[in-house]
């Protein structure tokens, strides 16, 4: 051993193997002369030299570098390598898969016998074993948590996690979420309709919801009566509407904001049935399949019946058809109908053909529909329905501002189109009434220039809120030169008189825009009877107005601004429940049924001309649609017509298939 092996030792074995008295084992301060530094050896490393790095290992070749100095700075700490001094075993830090013991003061290592148990540290392992001197571990923790909303995975040094499963299937037209205790559920997804009556929303698995432009030629409305429209290119395009019906005997124009009007020309008539006959009079068509033929627009035309079955709505047994009106889609009405529980339903329903009537399955439920109007209507839960497009929508801008204008159950309403310069068609305008819980309530709502739609709140100028209203009629307010921004109008309300009876009140508002609406009549006595409906004719301040009801109920107010109350037009007038009333084409219609002799029903239609005067008994003419048995008439309920001539009654008539109790419902058509 040369001399610098054997200083070295000599100042480990005296520094390290101290024996401990009191606190373990003690470091003794070093000589001047002779100092452990940073300088580390190893014994069982003989190949290297010691040098200052102390990383060094000794081996039997190793000599004491001679630039390797020993000063007064070195000591030996917790961070020096090397040998672990020790006096017995325990001194030993154990290792894993190894023995330890103490070999001359120095801890020595020996790898543990293979398949000893150890602890690879990993809780992701089962079973951990010794081999080679290392812990190994297997065996695969079961993280499953039976949640199929979850996924089940082990990460090493931390253990069993359970992150939640994303729900993806790259579907743009469903909608994924994982449902506990199923797992992934894709639901497809609606996209909203457009609002472009040419083009349709269909959902792209790719893209999600896009619209598609309808074929060309397609139907489509601008709202304005006055041009026809077709979808060209996804865009509705209009031509001019052509007025020309066939008749020599009319002036044939089309009206901004009505359509086709034709005026008779007085002194011609091209149907000998009705020369020299006013309009509304009884004539002959020569059709025994018609009834009610009347001479308007110097024409002699009957009305002709179609039946619709009550399965005309699916699973439904009875129907009756309660109202009618002309509006971008054509003939619509509404279904009132019965299942073999009589539990009953309402439907809107497209009749241009009554004898293929279209039956807009979303909109059967339980809701009341009422105040059908130029592709508007009502409910009872006071949603605001609007044809668009190829559907009726209740999401539309107009119900969300009812909605938030606190509107509830809808019983009637009337939409009017301003005209603007060039008799083009601008804004639209809306008035609604209805039941709030026994109060009553109105709205006036509006297309504001930026598209926008604005209620306000407007009320009756009655005593206690009890006046609901049940019929509105308006008539356009225009300037001289046509051009037509408001509208005159009436409200028919009935106010609870106890008893089955009812004030029959009427309120007006020749502004259309004033908060409150007058007094027109306000009857000092309740009877049994109740509003149906109203209509006007004219404009601004000079319109006429009439408002039906049961029990023989007409009003009248005159151009003069009065009213007439008590009108008693006919002999047995009282009998009759006027239900339906409509102006146009010259003349004035009542749709009107009694109980006839035998207890037979019997439907009808009052008709008087427009330009005469309608508190005059002379100038009505009572037309038969039909009466039981013969055509089974059994009530009509409503009636509404065009310019044109073309008039339309709706109802309901008995079943002769022998099923006692069930009706079918009823649309008479008189065709210009």
């Amino acid at each position: 051993m040369n001399s610098s092996w054997s200083l070295m030792m000599c100042a480990v074995v005296f520094v390290a193997c101290q024996e401990d008295t009191s606190e373990g084992l003690k470091q003794r301060a070093p000589s001047p002369q002779l100092q452990l530094g940073d300088d580390t050896a190893i014994a069982s490393d003989t190949s290297d030299t010691v040098d200052d790095t102390g990383t060094d290992t000794q081996d039997s070749t190793d000599t004491v570098d001679t630039t390797d100095t020993v000063d007064t700075t070195d000591t030996v700490d917790t961070t020096d390598t090397g040998p672990v001094a020790c006096t017995e075993d325990d001194d030993c830090a154990p290792v894993s898969c190894k023995t330890t013991k103490c070999n001359r003061g120095i801890c020595e290592h020996r790898d543990a016998a293979n398949n000893t148990t150890c602890d690879d540290g990993n809780p992701c392992t089962l079973t951990d074993r010794c081999a080679e001197g290392a812990c190994v571990g297997s065996g695969a923790l079961d993280c499953r948590d039976t949640e199929p909303c979850t996924e089940d995975r082990c990460t090493d040094g931390v253990g069993c996690e359970h992150p939640p499963v994303v729900c993806d299937d790259n579907n743009a037209c469903t909608t994924d979420a994982c449902e506990p205790g199923v797992g992934c559920v894709s639901a497809p997804r609606g996209c909203p309709a457009s609002t472009n009556a040419c083009k349709v929303a269909e959902c792209d698995p790719a893209q999600g919801c896009v619209e598609v432009a309808r074929e060309d030629g397609a139907t489509c409305n601008d709202g304005d009566p006055c041009t026809v429209e077709a979808c060209s290119g996804g865009q509705c395009k209009a031509e001019p509407l052509g007025c020309d019906d066939g008749n020599a005997c009319t002036a044939d124009a089309c009206v901004a904001g009505v359509g086709c009007v034709s005026t008779p020309i007085p002194g011609c008539a091209n149907d000998p049935a009705c020369i020299g006959r006013l309009a509304g009079a009884t004539c002959d068509d020569g059709n025994a399949a018609t009834s009610a033929d009347m001479c308007i627009l110097g024409n002699c035309r009957g009305y002709v019946l179609t039946r619709l079955p009550g399965s005309t709505v699916q699973d439904q047994q009875g129907l009756v058809v309660t109202e009618i009106d002309f509006g971008p889609d054509g003939w619509s009405a509404i279904f009132w109908t019965e299942n073999l529980l009589f539990d009953q339903k309402f439907t809107l329903a497209r009749v241009t053909d009554p004898t293929m009537p279209f039956v807009y399955t979303a909109t059967t439920g339980d809701q009341y529909f009422a105040g059908l109007h130029d592709g508007f209507v009502g409910d009872d839960e006071g949603v605001l329905w609007r044809f668009s497009g190829a559907a009726w929508q209740s999401n539309n801008v107009w119900n969300d501002a009812l909605e938030v204008s606190g509107a509830s159950e809808v019983n009637a309403l009337v939409t009017m189109r301003d005209t603007v310069q060039g008799g083009g068609v601008g804004r639209r305008r809306m008035w609604l009434g209805g039941n709030d819980f026994g109060s009553e309530w109105v709205r006036y709502c509006r297309e504001e220039a930026n598209g926008a739609i604005t209620c306000s709140a407007q009320e009756l100028d009655d005593f206690d809120d009890a006046s609901i209203p049940m019929a509105l009629a308006a008539a356009p307010i225009c300037n001289a030169n046509g051009i037509c921004t408001s509208a005159s109008l009436v409200i028919g309300a009935d106010a609870d008189g106890g008893g089955g009876s009812y004030y029959t009140d009427i309120y007006t508002n020749l502004t259309g825009t004033a908060g409150t609406w007058a007094q027109g009549v306000i009857p000092e006595q309740a009877a049994s009877r109740r509003t149906r409906a109203a209509t006007a004719w004219g404009s601004g301040t000079t319109a006429q107005f009439i408002v039906v009801g049961t029990r023989g109920y007409v009003a009248h107010r005159r151009a003069d601004g009065t009213w007439k109350t008590t009108l008693a037009m006919k002999d047995g007038q009282s009998n009759r429940d006027f239900t339906g009333v409509w102006e146009g084409a010259g003349v004035v219609v009542m749709s009107a049924y009694r109980t006839g002799g035998n207890n037979q029903t019997i439907a009808e239609l009052w008709v008087a001309p427009s330009a005469s005067d309608v508190e005059q008994g002379a100038n009505w003419v009572i037309h038969e649609l039909g009466r039981t048995p013969n055509v089974d008439a059994d009530g009509v309920y409503d009636v509404h017509g065009r310019g044109t001539g073309e008039i339309r009654a709706v109802g309901a008539v008995r079943r002769t298939n022998g099923v006692v109790g069930w009706l079918d419902g009823a649309i008479w058509v008189r065709t210009p």
